[in-house]
């Protein structure tokens, strides 16, 4: 029996009749291909249709879902690295603002110490003095243009305190350069008394004849080498060749090219025993005497302004002009002494006074004879003391010579009040600047003893009298006076070294330390060195130490 069946495919459908049993095989236009078999069962007829294998097929909304959550994940990802990017960006930027802010406030540590190097020794001392002075040199704060926002804090703090008796740790002050062996007053010296150079660096702990040598030969003028030095044909044989300044170097560091000099010796090795607060026992082991590196002893830096303590110019007793001489001095001292000097830069010295003060030989002529300033001033002073307890001759009215002594020195209680007055406003030069002296306040004793004309029996004198207090107190305001009044130097000592002895000095060098507000975290630190000579006060040397 015939049945009809009815296929239908994507495209058309087709009327076929299907004989029983049989199979037909077809491919309609969808080009799907398939068998269908029909048969006749228990009166039921049946169809079996057996579709080949067919290849996957992609929906198209399908692909643009993919293709959407594609470009969704990439742009999530392009997101999250610019976010990633912006973010250490910011940090960067937040970093490079403090590090900013924490230059500036150690700049403003700098400013700090040039506003108070320009005051004069009077108005130092008022605020405390320059040296272990903690409430003007710790933690100093720094705030925004308003006041009201601390921005950082700033130390200003010595780590060598080469004029510590004890020889070691931290104070928070300043450093006198003068109280160091300048390079400079090397030079002066040889000029006076050939080899005193050598003998003065040969002072310092380490130092040898050829090092001491070499140093000498890098900064004097010439090119003739000294006996173990070392001049421009040794450095032309090195395999970097260089030449030798012949001059003064700029900074102590540059005398690593000195043939010999080694860098732990000059400069000295870690500071990591020394802690920030104050004296740690570490850092005073680190810096005891025996170790102490060169830079406590040496400097290229040196001088002091020719001032009075209250910032005034001295009297220069060498002052061509005798009429001008005499009426500063009588207007500053007494008409006694303004003579005195006068006759003193006319005629010179007599005779040198024995020890100790002069009894006064005042007479009629002596007192009724004046300065006749029409004659020139013969004699010059070498330093101030050179007329202190001296006697000058004369010729009086009757033409007999008549003999005067220093009216300064022959009466003691007159010695002790003029005296320091004398040593505060006068001197032997009409240079703004006066170099080449050392502080023997601050000195320590290897410095001490490099000076011309300076045993070891005095220098433990000064040092004694350092230990014992005797520098207590104001000890700017004490000059050289006070060495001859508490019987430590003789007027003949004080002539012999007054060319290469101070109590002053005006280059200051310190270790500022700069911290940002938060307590325990930021710090940034630097060497510095501020010549207030002249007005303003300039930096003569900057080195960054980082951030311990």
């Amino acid at each position: 029996m015939d049945e009809g069946l009815r296929v239908m495919s994507a495209n058309q459908c087709f009327s076929v009749h299907i004989p029983q049993f049989c199979s037909v095989r077809w491919r309609a236009a969808s080009e799907d291909v398939f068998t269908c078999r029909y048969f006749l069962e228990q009166d039921r007829l049946k169809l079996r249709l057996r579709f080949p294998p067919r290849q996957p097929s992609f929906s198209r909304s399908g692909m643009v879902l993919v293709l959407v959550l594609a470009i969704v994940a990439v742009l999530s990802f392009a997101a999250l690295a610019i976010v990633r990017n912006l973010s250490t960006e910011t940090r960067s930027l937040l970093y490079e603002a403090d590090q900013v802010q924490l230059e500036q406030v150690l700049l403003s540590g700098v400013e700090y110490i040039k506003a108070f190097a320009e005051a004069t020794p009077e108005e130092q001392e008022a605020l405390g003095g320059p040296y272990d002075n903690p409430s003007r040199f710790e933690r100093i704060a720094v705030t925004d243009p308003s006041g009201t926002k601390t921005v950082g804090y700033f130390s200003v703090r010595s780590l060598y305190g080469a004029g510590v008796e004890s020889g070691a740790g931290v104070y928070f002050g300043l450093e006198s350069e003068n109280a160091k062996l300048s390079l400079q007053a090397l030079l002066l010296w040889e000029g006076t008394r050939m080899g005193s150079a050598r003998e003065a660096l040969l002072r310092l702990p380490g130092m040898t004849e050829t090092v001491a040598d070499s140093i000498l030969d890098w900064i004097d003028p010439d090119e003739n080498r000294r006996t173990f030095g070392a001049e421009s044909d040794y450095y032309a044989g090195l395999r970097l060749p260089y030449r030798p300044r012949n001059d003064l170097p700029v900074a102590l560091e540059e005398l690593l090219l000195v043939r010999g000099v080694e860098r732990t010796q000059l400069l000295g090795g870690s500071l990591r025993g020394v802690s920030f607060g104050g004296f740690s026992q570490e850092g005073q082991l680190g810096l005891s005497r025996e170790n102490q590196p060169w830079i406590s002893y040496l400097t290229p830096y040196n001088g002091e302004r020719n001032i009075t303590p209250g910032g005034s110019p001295r009297i220069n007793l060498n002052d061509s002009d005798l009429t001008r001489l005499h009426e500063r001095l009588a207007e500053e001292f007494f008409p006694e002494l303004a003579d005195f000097v006068i006759f003193f830069r006319q005629f010179g010295p007599v005779a040198d006074a024995a020890e100790g003060p002069v009894a006064a030989e005042s007479s009629e002529a002596a007192e009724s004879i004046s300065p006749d300033f029409s004659r020139p001033g013969s004699h010059l002073f070498r330093t101030i003391f050179d007329c202190l307890g001296q006697v000058v001759e004369v010729e009086g009215q009757d033409g007999q010579a008549v003999q005067i002594p220093c009216p300064l020195t022959s009466d003691p209680e007159r010695l002790r009040e003029w005296l320091p007055q004398w040593v505060d406003k006068t001197t032997t030069t009409g240079d703004p600047v006066i170099y080449g002296r050392i502080n023997v306040l601050r000195a320590p004793r290897e410095v001490l003893l490099a000076i011309p004309g300076m045993d070891s029996s005095l220098a433990e004198r000064i040092l004694a009298t350092r230990r014992s207090g005797g520098l207590s107190g104001a000890e700017r305001s004490r000059n050289l006076a006070w060495l001859y009044l508490e019987g430590v130097l003789t007027l003949e000592q004080l002539r012999e070294l007054g060319p290469f002895i101070t109590t002053g000095g005006d280059i200051w060098s310190a270790e500022v330390v700069a911290e940002a507000s938060e307590e325990g975290t930021k710090r940034l630190r630097a060497r510095v060195a501020v010549d207030a000579t002249r007005y303003p006060a300039r930096q003569i040397y900057w080195k960054l130490m980082g951030d311990r």
